[in-house]
């Protein structure tokens, strides 16, 4: 979910190395995060293009296309060249040497990095890597040729472009029951806190979200429950996560309807992931066979 963020070191204790990431008037990288050493969950990663909170995904480790590095002058010599940030590839000219080698054509980097993530999402790899995954980072194993190479880096463009995408992709068709239609849009659109028909729970894969007190959603596929995100299906962090809460020490009120000005939102959001959750999937089922090269 996305909120409003100061970013600023005066207000943030920890910023690891997200100033470096992410830096105004500055194009931003698209970045793969995934679970830490040490994560308690199921292994998991996301794509994401913007500062991250910590624990988005649980002890996140992140790796970007790109970064910014100042630029280290020591005067004499050096001392007259620009003193703009340096940008960094994450993707070494080794690895786009070696990938061009195995594959026996010139491959960019982008192309790798959609490799990576595509990779990264295979059940394959993740059951033959599960226990070395929450003890170390991942390790990407080559392609066997150009076909598997072409395939994971085709899965993985797709991956990308939904979950950066998910708040602009076709909203899943999910049937809306509304008791009240005549009410303004921001009332009757307007979330205190989704609930799940009595005596279900997420582990119920329910098919009913009750959206509020006029609007209840029906018709949730049950594959909408398969895609995970550090233990949890990415719908029940929407379902969980949007409701309005009050801090106690502070007083502040924590109110997802204020983030966008579109009743709709919330609603279509939930939509949305249904649809990312299902075509995630759909993706994931169609990898082909991975080679440990």
């Amino acid at each position: 979910m996305r909120q409003y963020h100061y970013f600023d070191r005066v207000y943030n204790q920890m910023v690891y190395r997200m100033p470096s990431f992410f830096i105004k008037d500055k194009a931003a990288p698209r970045a793969i995060v995934v679970s830490g050493v040490g994560s308690s969950s199921e292994f998991s990663c996301l794509m994401m293009d913007r500062v991250l909170s910590l624990d988005a995904v649980e002890k996140g480790q992140v790796f970007p296309e790109f970064w910014f590095d100042d630029a280290q002058l020591s005067g004499g010599m050096l001392e007259n060249l620009s003193t703009e940030r340096q940008r960094r590839e994450g993707i070494s000219a080794w690895a786009v040497e070696r990938f061009s080698s195995v594959t026996g054509n010139s491959v960019d980097r982008e192309a790798i990095f959609f490799y990576v993530y595509g990779v990264l999402h295979s059940e394959q790899f993740r059951e033959t890597y599960e226990d070395n995954l929450v003890k170390e980072r991942p390790r990407i194993p080559m392609p066997k040729d150009s076909a598997q190479f072409d395939a994971f880096s085709g899965a993985g463009r797709k991956l990308a472009d939904l979950h950066l995408g998910y708040e602009t992709v076709e909203p899943y068709p999910l049937e809306e029951v509304c008791t009240r239609p005549e009410l303004d849009p921001h009332v009757l659109y307007r979330v205190e806190k989704m609930r799940f028909p009595k005596g279900q729970g997420v582990k119920d894969r329910p098919t009913t979200i009750h959206y509020n007190d006029f609007v209840t959603l029906r018709g949730v596929p049950d594959d909408a429950w398969d895609y995970m995100l550090s233990g949890k299906a990415a719908l029940y962090w929407i379902v969980d996560r949007y409701r309005v809460s009050k801090d106690k020490e502070s007083g502040i009120v924590n109110d997802p309807n204020e983030y966008s000005d579109d009743p709709r939102y919330i609603i279509d959001l939930v939509k949305r992931i249904v649809t990312v959750s299902v075509e995630t999937l759909k993706i994931v089922r169609e990898l082909p066979v991975l080679s440990f090269n």
